[in-house]
């Protein structure tokens, strides 16, 4: 995991405390306040959502043309910046640091009450679940 929230840790046993040690000795790179990263490392969108989705119970989707995308369905090369098409349910609405992060992709967010456990299908993207 190379993106850490800090009710995850603490779950997982690491205070406040220790944490703030972990940031000062460089070992995590403060994101947002309760958002950590592995120093120095790159994450990515799907590491993040992945992250997002295991370590606080959300769910946070990839649908439309980047699912057909990932299932190897496109037929055509995306010209310029790639985009994901990125959905939660209203009251799991992704923090505004997910929001304005500099990913390698241009997101398209969407909330839709619409999203249920039918129809979805969990996969393996780059070593991580989505």
């Amino acid at each position: 995991r190379l993106l850490l929230f800090s009710s995850w840790l603490t779950a997982k046993g690491v205070t406040a405390k220790e944490q703030a040690s972990y940031v000062q000795s460089g070992w995590l790179e403060r994101v947002s306040h309760g958002v950590y990263q592995v120093a120095e490392a790159n994450v990515s969108l799907w590491g993040a959502i992945s992250a997002y989705n295991m370590q606080l119970g959300k769910r946070c989707t990839i649908g439309a043309e980047t699912a057909l995308e990932l299932r190897g369905y496109m037929h055509y090369v995306p010209m310029g910046k790639p985009l994901a098409f990125i959905f939660t349910a209203p009251h799991h609405e992704l923090p505004n640091w997910f929001l304005a992060h500099e990913w390698n992709r241009t997101l398209r967010y969407q909330t839709s009450s619409l999203l249920g456990a039918e129809g979805l299908e969990e996969m393996e993207i780059e070593g991580h679940k989505l």
